[in-house]
C-alpha cells in the first residue's frame, strides 16, 4: 500500500507540475505585450479565454484514453487469441480509440470558426480575432497530442511530458524576451505571439509523437497514417 501511494504522489505531481508549466508558457506570452495599450493584452487574454473550450476538450481525451485502455486491461476476456489475420484486443481498443480521436480532430475546424466568429462579433477592436485566429491553427494538435499523453500515462511515463513542459517554457521564455525587444505594432505582436504557439504546438506534437516509441507508438503511427 505505502508503494501505491508513493507511486500515485509521484506521478500525480509529475503531471500536475507539467500542467502548471504548461499554463505558465501562455501567460509568459504577455510579456511582449505589456508594452503596448491594454486593449492589446485584453485581446490576447479574450482569445486564451477562447481557445480554452478546445483545451478542456484535449484534456477530456486524455482522460477517455487512460480510463478506456485501462479498463480494457483489466477486462475479462481480453486474454482470448485473436482470430488469424485479426489484431489482438488491445490494438482493436488503441485503434478505437484513435478514430474517435481524430473524428474529434476533423470536427474542430468548424467549432474553431464557430468560435472564432463569437470573437469576432463581440469585439470592437478586432485585436481579439486577430490574435485568436492566428494562434488557432496549433488547437489542432490538441486532441493528438491529448491521446499521445494518455497513452504516456498509462505507461508511467509522465516524465516525459514534465520534460517536455520545461523544454516548452525555455522556448517560450527566450521568444518573449526577443519579441519584448522588437518594436512592433498591436497587430503584429499579436501576430508573432500567435506564430510563437503555433510552433509551440507542433512542435510539442512530434515530440511526443517521438518520445512515444515503439510498441503502441508504432500502431498509433500506422493509424493516423490511414
Amino acid at each position: 500500500m505505502p508503494h501505491i501511494a508513493r507511486r500515485f504522489l509521484l506521478s500525480g505531481s509529475r503531471l500536475a507540475l507539467a500542467g502548471f508549466l504548461t499554463g505558465l508558457t501562455g501567460l509568459l506570452l504577455f510579456v511582449p505585450l505589456s508594452g503596448h495599450a491594454p486593449a492589446v493584452t485584453a485581446a490576447y487574454g479574450t482569445s486564451l479565454m477562447a481557445m480554452s473550450v478546445v483545451t478542456v476538450l484535449g484534456a477530456g481525451a486524455t482522460v477517455m484514453v487512460v480510463q478506456r485502455l485501462a479498463g480494457a486491461r483489466r477486462r475479462p476476456g481480453r486474454e482470448d487469441v485473436p482470430a488469424v489475420g485479426e489484431p489482438d484486443p488491445a490494438t482493436r481498443e488503441l485503434h478505437d480509440l484513435c478514430a474517435l480521436v481524430l473524428l474529434g480532430t476533423a470536427l474542430l475546424p468548424p467549432l474553431l470558426v464557430l468560435v472564432g466568429t463569437l470573437v469576432w462579433l463581440t469585439d470592437d477592436t478586432g485585436l481579439a480575432a486577430v490574435a485568436y485566429w492566428s494562434r488557432a491553427p496549433g488547437m489542432v494538435f490538441v486532441p493528438l497530442g491529448a491521446m499521445i499523453s494518455g497513452l504516456l500515462v498509462l505507461e508511467d511515463r509522465q516524465r516525459v511530458q514534465l520534460r517536455i513542459a520545461v523544454e516548452n517554457l525555455v522556448l517560450v521564455a527566450a521568444a518573449a524576451v526577443l519579441l519584448a525587444r522588437v518594436d512592433l505594432s498591436p497587430v503584429r505582436v499579436l501576430l508573432a505571439v500567435g506564430f510563437v504557439g503555433v510552433l509551440v504546438d507542433g512542435f510539442t506534437f512530434l515530440r511526443l509523437r517521438y518520445r512515444l516509441g515503439e510498441g503502441s507508438g508504432a500502431r498509433l503511427g500506422a493509424v493516423l497514417r490511414g
